[in-house]
């Protein structure tokens, strides 16, 4: 394969985009890696001779990989990555849930999808 570089812009499904950003950090590569890896590996033979008499446009059958950390609420979608996938966090993620899990304790209060949301949105209000 080449090291000749192009731009490829289009537009995605939020979730889709959400889930492969997620499966990059995990892999440890970047989202351009890690989506050039993906188209490479769908347009083999293989891959393309085996949806050949498929419709063209089909739903994935089975469950995208960390699905269940994705909401269209993006302070929903923090807040599970932060419990069930911390490492997947970047730095800034990382440091507003510390800084609302902070803010949540000093009132004494027990830190839930709820009052995290909260606590997001004014942080977010606030910038």
């Amino acid at each position: 394969m080449t090291d000749e570089r192009t731009q490829l812009n289009v537009k995605i499904n939020a979730r889709v985009h959400w889930l492969a950003m997620l499966c990059a950090r995990h892999l440890g590569i970047s989202l351009a890696e890690f989506v050039e890896a993906q188209l490479a590996e769908g347009i083999t033979r293989d891959a393309m001779l085996s949806r050949q008499d498929r419709p063209r446009k089909q739903a994935p059958i089975s469950p995208l990989f960390y699905e269940s950390l994705w909401s269209d609420d993006e302070a929903t979608r923090i807040f599970h990555v932060a419990f069930d996938a911390q490492d997947l966090l970047t730095e800034s993620q990382r440091k507003a849930v510390v800084s609302i899990s902070t803010a949540v304790a000093s009132q004494g209060k027990k830190l839930t999808l709820r009052t995290f949301r909260q606590h997001y949105a004014a942080m977010k209000g606030d910038e």
